[in-house]
């Protein structure tokens, strides 16, 4: 083995101590879908649709979540690896500013523009109201979603995954304990919420352990971080500077995904859109959590590089993550195409979801690959503070879904069938982009 494998295989070590807790602890974050889907079967196909129509309405809050954790994770990591202490304290306490203000906001705001975003969704009937429902809820329990994943990449930018991990557990836990509670209620005792209780079990989840992250961050990192001691607006800027290309992708992202459930996937029934939230949640709440986790920890591991001026080193970091993501891509594509047809009954509400559900997982898992790599790529440049073309890229891939479903799947009639096909080819097409763009190299060269 050559010299430059050694280093690589070592690196890829490395990334794998940090990326695997990371990875699950993002599947346990990412539980409340399945947890939901399946605590609200028992309430029927209108409630599995609504629920599924409302995920996207919860990825465009995570885009504004992401102002405040997207600058901490790299910035962060870049101030740990040059050794500069205080200047990671008061980016850890801006990112908390801001993730508490965008929390709170969308507590006040959030439940007015509720029936809007239900209308906007396409939803109608018995649909519409549980939906309706189930919106106000989540905007209820904002605060705690919005203090969530900045806690674990202030975790991850410290080069520790193992504490995310624990406290996502715990969540998850509380989550599966009370959704049956809150939705279903207590004979004799308390009444349930229906659907709206799945929302409140996860927000009441993320709060306990929102609030144990804080109090675990201060006595690890130092009271300096969590305190109330003054933050720069210099600070500010330059957190928003480089979390918004990839926060306004994300809601891109959502904002496409919200127009396909009301001008395509409304169209083609609400079997369809119940097939499409199982597969989506539960499959799609498998795997990508485990290429976030890894992307992440290679972020972090890109910024602390970068931080130390260590190119090489930042370079070696990308080739390890790269073959760890082709790794779990394969791996997910075997899954989907084997073990869809038994998980797929414990979340599906009728026969009809069951078989778009089916159909979902076989032609997604053929961009599984794809998917894994789109992430690791953009996430090089998230840790690199680069991320302009994050925007560009991942903003034109997603756009460019929206014309392609509606042309394929209603004029061309080839309906679901054709949406899956659309979002294969586009998955395809944003990570070679990726490739292109960081095998340049550009991200590594020193800021003008």
């Amino acid at each position: 083995m050559s010299a430059a494998s050694a280093s690589v295989a070592a690196e890829r070590r490395a990334l794998l101590a940090l990326a695997w807790p990371a990875a699950l602890s993002y599947v346990l974050t990412n539980s409340w879908r399945f947890i939901d889907h399946h605590g609200i079967r028992a309430l029927g196909l209108d409630a599995q649709a609504a629920v599924s129509g409302c995920f996207f309405v919860s990825v465009m809050n995570y885009a504004l979540h992401f102002l405040a954790a997207g600058g901490a994770l790299p910035l962060v990591s870049q101030a740990l690896g040059a050794r500069r202490s205080e200047r990671a304290a008061e980016l850890a306490r801006g990112g908390l500013l801001l993730a508490g203000a965008i929390g709170l906001a969308q507590t006040l705001v959030g439940p007015l523009l509720a029936p809007r975003i239900v209308d906007w969704l396409g939803m109608q009937g018995e649909t519409a109201r549980l939906g309706l429902e189930f919106t106000r809820a989540m905007y209820a329990v904002s605060l705690p979603l919005a203090l969530t994943p900045l806690v674990d990449f202030l975790f991850l930018a410290r080069g520790n995954a193992r504490a995310p991990l624990v406290l996502q557990g715990l969540s998850a836990l509380l989550n599966w304990a009370l959704n049956p509670l809150l939705i279903h209620g207590l004979d004799g005792v308390f009444e349930g919420q229906g659907i709206a209780g799945a929302a409140w079990a996860t927000g009441i989840a993320r709060a306990v352990s929102a609030l144990l992250g804080l109090l675990w961050l201060a006595r690890s990192a130092g009271p300096d971080w969590i305190g109330p001691r003054r933050v720069s607006l210099g600070a500010l800027r330059e957190l928003l500077r480089v979390a918004t290309p990839n926060a306004l992708s994300i809601a891109v992202y959502s904002a496409v995904y919200w127009a396909l459930q009301g001008l395509v996937i409304a169209r083609l029934g609400e079997g369809v859109r119940a097939g499409l939230g199982v597969g989506f949640q539960v499959f799609e709440g498998l795997s990508y959590p485990c290429y976030l986790g890894l992307s992440l920890a290679g972020a972090a591991q890109v910024g602390r590089a970068i931080g130390a001026g260590d190119r090489e080193a930042a370079w070696r970091v990308v080739r390890a993550a790269r073959q760890l993501a082709w790794i779990a891509g394969g791996f997910w594509t075997v899954f989907f195409l084997s073990a869809a047809s038994s998980i797929a009954p414990l979340f599906a509400s009728d026969a009809h979801a069951l078989e778009e559900t089916l159909r979902y997982t076989s032609l997604i898992a053929l961009s599984q690959v794809c998917v894994a790599a789109e992430a690791v790529n953009e996430r090089v440049l998230l840790g690199a503070g680069r991320t302009r073309a994050i925007l560009w890229i991942a903003g034109t891939g997603n756009l460019l879904r929206l014309p392609l479903c509606w042309w394929i799947a209603l004029r061309l009639g080839c309906g679901a069938e054709g949406v899956y096909w659309v979002l294969n080819a586009t998955s395809a097409g944003k990570a070679l982009v990726y490739r292109w763009i960081v095998q340049r190299r550009r991200w590594l060269e020193p800021p003008a």
